[in-house]
């Protein structure tokens, strides 16, 4: 156990689980779940490039307060983002708003041989948090790994505020 946690502070906060030292832990959104719980926050999501798969994923989750899904967009992906998560502001310590938009356009995302650029931002009353991440392969893959940067950005602010 001392030897795994040493491993895992030096690989730092890529490390968000490892079963089988102590309790279950889980995947990704098991964990996200259980930030979310202990801490007691609510989650809002407004999502592109995972084009639904994110509210998929968590819906049946008592946090979800909302989602809403953006098949296209109509500015550069950034200021979009801005523009739409500026309409939810955070007004409660217990709401967080994640937000994401891509750049590229439905033959970039349909294309398993063009990349697209995926935006993420969570809205806290502690700040925004923004990610970044160029992703390419298949819709399906585009798709997946987007719903996994959306998340992990989450997991990120709240592996922090849960400490």
């Amino acid at each position: 156990q001392q030897w795994a946690r040493q491993v895992a502070g030096l690989i730092g906060d890529y490390v968000f689980a490892i079963d089988g030292l102590t309790e279950q832990q889980g995947d990704l959104l098991s964990v996200v779940d259980g930030y979310l719980q202990r801490s007691n926050l609510r989650l809002m999501v407004l999502e592109t490039a995972t084009q639904g798969l994110l509210a998929a994923q968590c819906l049946g989750y008592q946090w979800l307060q909302d989602a809403q899904i953006r098949l296209q967009i109509d500015a550069e992906p950034r200021q979009w983002l801005d523009r739409q998560l500026s309409q939810y502001r955070v007004d409660d310590a217990q709401t967080l708003i994640l937000g994401q938009s891509y750049a590229g356009s439905r033959e970039d995302y349909q294309d398993k041989n063009r990349a697209i650029t995926v935006y993420n931002m969570l809205q806290t009353l502690d700040g925004e948090f923004r990610s970044e991440t160029v992703l390419a392969g298949t819709p399906h893959t585009k798709q997946r790994q987007a719903a996994v940067m959306a998340l992990d950005l989450l997991r990120r602010y709240l592996q922090t505020l849960c400490r």
